[in-house]
Parts: structure tokens; C-alpha cells; sequence
């Protein structure tokens, strides 16, 4: 294929950026086709480019993640460049770990827009992704997983183009999910996405087993390796798999449908599912790795009986005297903290406890908030009655550039007797350099999920 045939798709590093890289596009793209593609005789089905800018907006240099046609690697470069885009230096085998530390979201602010554009539901328990469905076997691999996960009885959701983007990825890993599939370009540092990279970094810094108790599927070259494999088992995952070497498009799709066929039909091993399916669908055997658990997927098929809620404004305080600021308003409770102090706030459930005969079960309990960057949420209790049924301590959330809804998984889903309260433990940082508003709470509702057995 002609290097004039590659489509180059560029994207820079922030959103104010955005007329400047549209109109410095030319440029890039005549630096990849130039400088760095001539370089390299492997084939290539698109080559993403983000632009780094200085201060003044000026360039400093590319990271170009060039996407292979007949394999799912993601081969990254670094091309250093002038304010002219005149090539100065090209680092081949670039190691992208901090690209996206500085886009992880605008600055909070107080008077921020509460409405936001979101998904009719966000309680999912699957998810099946690719950032390149242009790939025609990716697309079909997704929508293949997506259906039997519905037919599984799972909740599931499919992410295709440029809905894979980094951040969606990175609230539906750490939602709770069962299962996650993203079939699209790697390395082992980390996997290609629409708008960038997830990179092994974000994982390690994950505190609290967000990752828990999902499968994590990367359908991706060499991602079950070092700095990925233990940066995600460490981040809590149940099972990673992924490619140990290369893996070739096309087959390697055939593998990954035949694997979840495999453990969401029967209580097969998933060890052995994955060897069963790659010695029967891949030319060559110990391509893929599978990390954590490899017993059966062994899922409890539940039906959503009733899902309660209540305001956040409804809100108990348990210490009120470690607070600068209480305000109940229409659209949430906001509270401010005073600096290096925590509390826990309480929330009493509305609780069906018996619906036509039947005892329901506690699936998961679900808060949308948001925070200012001095103030996070370390811990999510759920009780029934006096008995604490489930705990996630050792918690980091701190999302700054809008309202999240993370899930938390009920262990064993037990039944509920005699009414559910959930606790949410909150720890305010230093405010001596930081805006009041930095420490800022604000929770808008707290729900959870009542079940029965299917």
C-alpha cells in the first residue's frame, strides 16, 4: 500500500487545541508520510497523531501511533519537531506512558453545568469495544460478544469508533463489570484508543480494586506482558487475557468469540477455554496469555426486580462539625470540608424487601457525585439493617470534570431483610493552597439495584 493511501488521523492533547491542529494537519500528516512512514516496510491501516504543544501553542512533538493492517499492534513514535514542523529528531519504540497525564479533564468549577448529556442507562455488567470497527472482524467480534452477553442474561453494552474513547474506557473498567472486551491495538504498555492510549501508568495508580470482579479481554499484540499484565491484575481485574505475541487480525477475533462462547454458555475452565479455542481457531498455540483466575466464569444470572433511589439532599452528616459549608439545593447537597478532616455521610434506601412473594436480593448500589481535587471518596459501605454486607475501602474517587455514577457490586448478593442504608466515606485533603471550592462534595443521588434469581 502507498503511504498516500494511509489515512493519518490527528488529535491534540487538549480541546483548546483544536482549530490549531485542524489547521496544522497538513503538516503533520506530510511529516508522518516523509519522515516516519518510508522508514518502516510493514503495512499500516491508520496512523494516529496526537500534537504536544509548548506554553505558546507552538509544536514540540508528535506521538504517532501507527496501527499495523495485518496485526493488532500499535508501533509508537515520537517525532520531535520545530515551530515550522521541521523534524529535529525520531525516537522509534517510544514508551508513551505519561501522554495522557496532562488531559485527564477541565478544571472543576462551581458553577459548572449539572445537566449533562449521558447514556439512558450506565448500570452495565459487559462491555465490548473497538476503536477501529472500519476493521470489518473487529466489528463483527464486538457485535458477536455483545449478543451473547445479552442472550447470557448480562447487561451489556458495545463501544464502537469513536465512542472507545480513553475516558469511557476508564469509567466503565472501574463500574463493576463482569466482563470487558476491547479488540483493537496494542503493546505492552498499553492499548490504542480513538482519542489516544490507556497506558499500564493509569492502571498502577488505581487504588481500592477498582477493576473488580471483571475478566478484562485485551484482543490486542503483546499486552499480556510487563509494565501491562501486573498493572492490571494489581488494579484488581479477576482475569486479564491478552496477547502475548502478535496477534493476527482475523484469527485472533475467532479465538476471543469462541472463548466467551465457551465460559458464558457452560462452567468450562476459562484456562481451558482459552486453550481449547486457540488450538482449535489460531495457526499457532501460546499466542495468548490468561492471568488471576482461571476457573469458570460462573455467573448468577439476575433479573433487576426494583431499582430505588433517593435525592442526594436527603443526606445525613455524621460529623457536621468537620464541615464549612452545608447547602441542600434542588439539584444536589454540596458540602465543603474542612482541610485534613474526613466524615461519612448516610443514605437510608427505600427497600422492597418482599415483591410478590419473593425475597429480593441486594445486586449493586450505585452514588453519582463529584468532587473538587482536594476531597475523594475512600470508602462505600452498604448495610441491611445492622449488618454491614459489603465493604470497598481503600478508595481514590476524585472526578473533577463532571458527575460519575460508579457501581459497587453486592458479594454473593445476599437477600435483603430488613432495609438497606449506604455509607460513604469521604476524606478532605489540604485546602491551605487550593480555592474553598476545591474541597467541594457534591452528590446528587444514591441508588441500588434490588434482584432476583433467574
Amino acid at each position: 500500500m502507498s503511504d498516500n493511501n494511509i489515512e493519518i488521523k490527528v488529535f491534540g492533547s487538549r480541546k483548546e487545541y483544536a482549530s490549531l491542529d485542524s489547521q496544522d494537519e497538513p503538516r503533520v500528516a506530510e511529516v508522518i508520510r516523509t519522515r516516519v512512514l518510508p522508514q518502516s516496510e510493514a503495512e499500516y491501516f491508520r496512523v494516529n497523531v496526537k500534537v504536544k504543544r509548548r506554553r505558546d501553542r507552538t509544536p514540540a512533538y508528535l506521538v504517532a501511533y501507527l496501527l499495523r493492517k495485518d496485526i493488532y499492534l500499535a508501533e509508537v513514535v515520537k517525532v520531535d519537531v520545530d515551530s515550522d514542523f521541521q523534524v529535529s529528531d525520531i525516537t522509534y519504540n517510544y514508551e508513551d506512558s505519561d501522554e495522557d497525564e496532562d488531559e485527564e479533564g477541565e478544571d472543576y468549577t462551581e458553577e459548572e453545568n449539572y445537566l449533562k448529556e449521558e447514556w439512558d442507562e450506565y448500570a452495565f455488567d459487559f462491555v465490548a469495544a473497538t476503536p477501529v470497527p472500519e476493521i470489518s472482524t473487529a466489528k463483527a467480534a464486538v457485535e458477536y460478544l455483545h449478543d451473547l452477553a445479552t442472550k447470557a442474561g448480562l447487561k451489556s453494552r458495545m463501544l464502537l469508533g469513536a465512542e472507545a474513547t480513553v475516558a469511557n474506557y476508564k469509567l466503565y473498567l472501574t463500574s463493576g463489570l463482569k466482563g470487558f472486551v476491547n479488540v483493537g491495538h496494542g503493546n505492552p504498555n498499553g492499548i490504542a484508543l480513538a482519542d489516544g492510549s490507556l497506558n499500564a501508568d493509569w492502571f498502577q495508580k488505581l487504588s481500592g480494586n477498582p477493576l473488580k470482579p471483571g475478566v478484562i479481554y485485551f484482543n490486542s499484540c503483546q499486552v499480556h506482558n510487563e509494565p501491562l499484565k501486573s498493572a492490571v491484575m494489581q488494579a484488581g481485574a479477576r482475569t486479564f487475557i491478552g496477547g502475548i505475541v502478535n496477534l493476527l487480525i482475523g484469527p485472533s477475533e475467532e479465538v476471543c468469540k469462541c472463548f466467551w462462547n465457551k465460559i458464558l454458555t457452560s462452567t468450562i475452565q476459562m484456562g481451558d477455554a482459552l486453550h481449547q479455542c486457540e488450538k482449535d481457531k489460531y495457526p499457532n498455540e501460546g499466542a495468548h496469555g490468561i492471568s488471576g483466575d482461571t476457573g469458570p466464569f460462573s455467573i448468577v444470572n439476575l433479573k433487576l426486580a426494583r431499582a430505588m433511589w433517593v435525592h442526594g439532599h436527603s443526606m445525613q452528616i455524621e460529623y457536621p462539625d468537620r464541615l464549612d459549608l452545608e447547602k441542600r439545593m434542588g439539584f444536589y447537597i454540596q458540602v465543603r470540608g474542612k482541610p485534613f478532616t474526613s466524615n461519612w455521610f448516610h443514605f437510608a434506601i427505600p427497600t422492597p424487601v418482599i415483591v410478590d412473594g419473593t425475597r429480593l436480593l441486594v445486586g449493586s448500589v450505585m452514588i453519582r457525585f463529584r468532587t473538587g481535587p482536594g476531597a475523594s471518596v475512600y470508602a462505600v459501605h452498604v448495610y441491611d439493617g445492622e449488618t454491614k454486607i459489603a465493604a470497598h475501602d481503600g478508595l481514590n474517587l476524585s472526578p473533577q470534570s463532571g458527575f460519575s455514577w460508579p457501581r459497587f457490586d453486592v458479594p454473593t448478593h445476599p437477600p435483603i431483610r430488613w432495609g438497606l442504608g449506604i455509607s460513604i466515606g469521604v476524606r478532605f485533603g489540604d485546602g491551605a493552597n487550593l480555592p474553598a471550592n476545591k474541597l467541594l462534595v457534591e452528590i446528587s443521588s444514591v441508588g441500588c439495584d434490588f434482584a432476583v434469581k433467574v
